[in-house]
Protein backbone atom coordinates (compact mmCIF):
# COMPACT_ATOMS: atom_id res chain seq x y z
CA UNK A 1 0.00 0.00 0.00
CA UNK A 2 1.04 3.60 -0.52
CA UNK A 3 0.67 6.44 1.97
CA UNK A 4 1.11 10.04 0.78
CA UNK A 5 1.14 13.46 2.45
CA UNK A 6 0.69 16.76 0.62
CA UNK A 7 2.62 20.02 0.83
CA UNK A 8 0.56 22.76 -0.81
CA UNK A 9 2.10 26.20 -0.45
CA UNK A 10 0.07 29.24 0.55
CA UNK A 11 2.44 31.56 -1.29
CA UNK A 12 0.68 33.51 -4.01
CA UNK A 13 -2.24 32.07 -5.92
CA UNK A 14 -2.27 28.30 -5.72
CA UNK A 15 -5.17 26.62 -7.57
CA UNK A 16 -4.28 23.25 -6.02
CA UNK A 17 -4.59 24.73 -2.51
CA UNK A 18 -7.85 26.44 -3.46
CA UNK A 19 -9.27 23.11 -4.67
CA UNK A 20 -7.71 20.85 -2.06
CA UNK A 21 -7.98 22.95 1.11
CA UNK A 22 -5.72 22.02 4.02
CA UNK A 23 -2.87 19.60 3.45
CA UNK A 24 -3.83 15.99 4.00
CA UNK A 25 -2.70 12.37 4.15
CA UNK A 26 -3.96 9.80 1.65
CA UNK A 27 -3.95 6.02 1.46
CA UNK A 28 -3.77 4.20 -1.89
CA UNK A 29 -4.38 0.44 -2.04
CA UNK A 30 -1.88 -1.13 -4.43
CA UNK A 31 -3.83 -4.35 -4.97
CA UNK A 32 -7.43 -5.43 -5.40
CA UNK A 33 -10.43 -3.76 -7.02
CA UNK A 34 -9.67 -0.35 -5.48
CA UNK A 35 -5.97 -0.33 -6.42
CA UNK A 36 -4.84 3.21 -7.18
CA UNK A 37 -7.92 4.86 -5.67
CA UNK A 38 -7.11 7.66 -3.19
CA UNK A 39 -8.68 7.64 0.27
CA UNK A 40 -8.26 10.71 2.46
CA UNK A 41 -7.07 9.44 5.83
CA UNK A 42 -6.26 12.66 7.74
CA UNK A 43 -6.53 16.42 7.25
CA UNK A 44 -3.88 18.77 8.60
CA UNK A 45 -4.43 21.94 10.61
CA UNK A 46 -4.63 25.37 8.99
CA UNK A 47 -1.38 26.64 7.43
CA UNK A 48 0.50 23.39 8.11
CA UNK A 49 1.75 20.34 6.30
CA UNK A 50 2.02 16.79 7.52
CA UNK A 51 5.39 15.16 7.01
CA UNK A 52 7.37 12.01 7.67
CA UNK A 53 4.65 9.38 8.03
CA UNK A 54 6.07 6.18 9.48
CA UNK A 55 4.55 3.10 11.12
CA UNK A 56 5.81 1.42 14.28
CA UNK A 57 7.49 -1.96 13.67
CA UNK A 58 4.25 -3.82 14.55
CA UNK A 59 2.29 -1.68 12.04
CA UNK A 60 -0.31 -0.61 14.62
CA UNK A 61 0.79 2.99 15.28
CA UNK A 62 1.29 5.69 12.67
CA UNK A 63 3.57 8.61 13.53
CA UNK A 64 2.97 11.82 11.62
CA UNK A 65 4.65 15.22 12.00
CA UNK A 66 2.69 18.47 11.76
CA UNK A 67 5.01 21.17 10.47
CA UNK A 68 4.62 24.97 10.96
CA UNK A 69 0.89 25.27 11.84
CA UNK A 70 -0.35 28.85 11.48
CA UNK A 71 2.65 29.91 9.38
CA UNK A 72 0.61 32.54 7.54
CA UNK A 73 -0.39 34.34 10.73
CA UNK A 74 0.10 38.09 10.45
CA UNK A 75 1.21 38.43 14.07
CA UNK A 76 0.87 36.84 17.51
CA UNK A 77 -2.33 38.88 17.87
CA UNK A 78 -3.77 37.53 14.60
CA UNK A 79 -3.00 33.79 14.66
CA UNK A 80 -4.60 31.58 12.02
CA UNK A 81 -4.09 28.44 14.14
CA UNK A 82 -3.33 27.43 17.69
CA UNK A 83 -2.65 23.75 16.88
CA UNK A 84 -0.10 22.22 19.25
CA UNK A 85 -0.03 25.28 21.52
CA UNK A 86 1.22 24.64 25.05
CA UNK A 87 -1.33 24.87 27.85
CA UNK A 88 -1.97 28.54 28.61
CA UNK A 89 -0.61 29.67 25.24
CA UNK A 90 -2.19 30.29 21.85
CA UNK A 91 1.04 30.12 19.84
CA UNK A 92 0.99 27.13 17.45
CA UNK A 93 3.86 24.65 17.54
CA UNK A 94 5.10 21.76 15.41
CA UNK A 95 3.83 18.46 16.76
CA UNK A 96 4.39 14.75 16.42
CA UNK A 97 1.08 12.84 16.34
CA UNK A 98 0.71 9.13 17.08
CA UNK A 99 -2.40 7.47 15.63
CA UNK A 100 -3.15 4.07 17.09
CA UNK A 101 -5.76 1.44 16.43
CA UNK A 102 -4.85 -0.55 13.35
CA UNK A 103 -5.78 -4.03 14.66
CA UNK A 104 -4.80 -6.79 12.29
CA UNK A 105 -3.27 -4.23 9.99
CA UNK A 106 0.13 -4.49 8.41
CA UNK A 107 1.69 -1.38 6.91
Amino acid sequence: NLWMVTDNSDLGTNPIKEYHGNNAMFFFPTEGPNAGKAYRFAVGPIDAEMTGPVFSPDGKTLFLSVQHPGEDSESLDKLTSNFGAAQGSKVPRPTLVAIEGFPGWTA
